[in-house]
């Protein structure tokens, strides 16, 4: 007969006891099998395996109290027995074989219960060996699958297998059978909190939720400043709180993690030492150091090992930027922050651990404002020669017995270094030409190949800057690239002027004696400056035309000897006729220019000489739309008109420019400029000054333009500037 189910044994005629007793054993076994291929497979969880032990243990208890207490029992009845022989001691021949106790019936009782759980064990290992499924030599098990076969050198093929995934069906059907057999489907899930509540309520508990985030992360950091090598491992509860894995709620978890970043930032800048730390060997590690040294140990450790995850962190937030995702996603944002914390970092301890993989890792995120700080902050330039090396181009590579050569002198190199630690002004020249040497390959390579990208406004500011620094073999290739830009129509203000910057500061120097005519230069500036008033950012404005005043410096007073009078004249009443419609902060660094050309060429105090004999003053033969500064007839022409309409302006400095120019650039007396002003470079008075945009006479000028039907543009700008002063006058 086959095996009866659980149904037949509920149908026949025994006690109930009895049937239920056999329907609780049917069905552990089922389950029991069911477990046992799930542990088979592998699918068991830990929390299950772990609740399935507590299940048995539960079970076994009594059996394991029953056993203790046959034990006690047993060592209670042997101290009795020992103690009644030391008091009255009989001969071995009356000894009574009853009173035996290994031979007694509660040992016995001990011995036969002992003998059937260890059969019962038996009975279900063999259970669960019977229950798994036998395979022989060459088949897969079910859950595993065969991968393509190698063959290796000898000959022998291997076919390597691989566990199967799962599917989705098969993970829903496990999670929906530990919830069957726990009973947690029938439980109630946790609710929100938020849930039920109004739009201004949910607004409050966020504001509730994110100040008791906030004041855990102060209690975090305030702990950690205050003592660091005492609370050294709360770092390990911000950097959970950086990471998200936080149990905030949800809708203040990114605010939360942008908040931890910062904090944790700045209590690593704060709690950082001045030196880089060393690992310890396996030797010291072993060592029975003091107290107090052992400590630091510790704190050193950790800090090292929670400062390495922290900027692990960081890389794998800032390395999802992507500009097509836009700059609001959440990505993008948190992107930003991990990117600004470890460029903190590298400025705040650029001799600590781990700033050389900093480098390496931000420089594909070059477009940050940390580059200026780095190499301020970079006492040996090491990290601004690091810099340079990485974002080379085109990396080079010699011969082989070459590098053998070149590490043999890096070795030698490194033991002198040790001999003699102290620094010293030779090693620093030698690091900070070479950091240039690298930096100058990467300008001349983006203007060989790709001189019409974005990277072109950067590169000619490098240039600018360093120009002086420029080898002079590369003189006359710089000054021609200069030449080929500026003829480029779609090429920028800005880019113009560092172009013309990077071409006169090599002219200024040791490239003198270099057979140039830079008249190219000097008209191209000359043309650039009616376009300064229809800038209309005015944080650009204000750029350009402290540029330009820098620009006009290097090209009129650096080269006074060699610019004609007529040309400076030029340059001087287009500079004035500009600053009448620009605002006051744009004007300053003009005017101050202008001002030195006055006192460089003392012969164009001829423009402010009122020529009583002619109505008008000079301004009629003056052609203040010619692009040619040499032929715009400004030496015989009046700029009475302008320097009064500016020694009336509200700020105070431009006025006094304005009157110290007409009144012949006296350097006593009343008219005279602030001393404190004079000293400074005319491009850095502009920026002493609250940044402010004033509407100015440009506003004016465009209304009057807009009666007199004139559309205002570059080429009629200084005709109806004219026209406004005589107008005025």
């Amino acid at each position: 007969m086959g095996q009866k189910t659980a149904g037949d044994v509920l149908r026949s005629g025994k006690n109930r006891e009895e049937k239920m007793r056999l329907l609780k054993t049917k069905q552990t076994k089922k389950l029991t099998k069911k477990l046992n291929r799930m542990g088979k497979k592998g699918a068991i969880k830990k929390h299950v395996t772990d609740k399935l032990r507590s299940i048995k243990a539960t079970k076994s208890q009594d059996s394991r109290k029953r056993v203790h207490n046959i034990i006690d029992d047993y060592d209670i009845d042997r101290n009795l027995q020992y103690s009644e022989e030391q008091e009255d001691i009989i001969p071995m021949d009356m000894l009574n074989a009853d009173i035996d106790w290994e031979k007694s019936a509660f040992a016995s009782m001990r011995k036969r219960k002992l003998e059937r759980e260890a059969a019962q064990d038996a009975m279900e290992e063999a259970d669960v060996l019977e229950s798994q499924k036998r395979h022989f030599e060459g088949t897969l098990e079910e859950d595993r699958e065969e991968l393509l076969p190698i063959k290796l050198k000898d000959g022998t093929l291997v076919r390597p297998t691989q566990k199967k995934k799962k599917t989705a069906a098969q993970i829903a059907e496990e999670a929906e059978e530990e919830g069957k057999l726990f009973g947690e489907g029938d439980e109630e899930r946790e609710k929100d909190p938020l849930e039920g509540l109004s739009a201004a309520e949910i607004v409050m508990k966020r504001r509730e939720l994110l100040e008791e985030q906030k004041r855990l992360i102060a209690g975090y950091s305030m702990a950690l400043v205050s003592d660091p090598q005492t609370n050294i491992f709360k770092l390990r509860e911000l950097l959970n709180l950086c990471s998200g894995g936080s149990a905030a709620h949800p809708i203040i978890r990114e605010t939360v993690q942008k908040l931890a970043i910062a904090s944790t930032v700045q209590v690593l800048v704060d709690i950082i030492p001045g030196y880089s730390i060393r690992p310890l060997t396996d030797a010291e590690k072993e060592q029975s150091v003091a107290k107090d040294t052992k400590k630091l140990q510790t704190f050193e450790d950790a800090l090292l090992r929670y400062y390495l995850k922290f900027l692990q962190l960081c890389e794998k937030l800032f390395k999802k930027l992507k500009p097509a995702l836009g700059a609001e996603t959440h990505t993008n944002k948190m992107g930003m922050v991990a990117l600004r914390a470890v460029c903190r970092m590298v400025v705040a301890a650029p001799h600590f651990n781990y700033a050389t993989n900093i480098v390496t890792a931000v420089t594909k995120m070059v477009m940050n404002g940390h580059e200026e700080k780095v190499a301020n902050e970079d006492k040996k330039s090491g990290k601004g020669l690091l810099i340079g090396k990485k974002l080379r181009l085109k990396k080079e590579r010699g011969m082989k017995s070459r590098r053998k050569y070149e590490k043999q002198l890096e070795r030698l190199s490194n033991d002198m270094k040790e001999l003699d630690a102290a620094e010293n002004l030779s090693t620093k020249l030698k690091t900070a030409t070479e950091a240039m040497k690298q930096v100058f390959h990467i300008y001349f390579s983006i203007l060989r190949r790709m001189p019409t990208v974005a990277l072109l406004q950067p590169v000619l500011e490098g240039l600018s800057k360093f120009a002086h620094l420029l080898n002079v073999e590369f003189f006359s290739d710089m000054i021609k690239c200069m030449e080929e830009l500026i003829d480029n129509q779609d090429l920028s203000i800005l880019d113009t002027l560092n172009c013309v910057n990077t071409v006169f500061v090599i002219l200024s120097g040791d490239g003198q004696a270099l057979n140039v005519d830079p008249f190219r230069f000097y008209k191209s500036v000359y043309e650039l400056l009616p376009a300064l008033p229809f800038q209309k950012d005015h944080a650009v404005r204000r750029k350009l035309c402290a540029l330009m005043a820098r620009c006009l410096d290097k090209m009129i007073n650096a080269r006074r000897k060699q610019v004609p009078l007529s040309r400076v004249a030029g340059f001087a009443r287009r500079i004035m006729l500009t600053c009448v419609v620009l605002d006051d902060i744009c004007a300053l660094p003009l005017m101050a220019v202008t001002r030195t050309f006055f006192v460089s060429h003392p012969k164009l105090l001829i423009l402010v000489e009122t020529a009583e004999e002619e109505e008008g003053g000079g301004s009629v033969m003056y052609n203040a739309n010619h692009g040619d500064p040499d032929s715009a007839n400004a030496l015989r022409s009046d700029a009475t008109l302008e320097l009064s309409r500016l020694a009336k302006r509200r700020h105070r400095l431009l006025s006094s420019i304005g009157r110290n120019i007409l009144n012949g650039v006296p350097s006593t007396g009343m008219h005279r400029v602030d001393p404190d002003a004079v000293s400074l470079p005319p491009w850095k008075l502009s920026e002493a000054e609250e940044s402010h945009e004033e509407a100015g006479a440009f506003t004016l000028l465009m209304q009057q333009a807009k009666k007199r039907n004139v559309k205002l543009t570059s080429k009629t700008l200084y005709s109806s500037i004219i026209t406004l002063l005589e107008t005025d006058h």
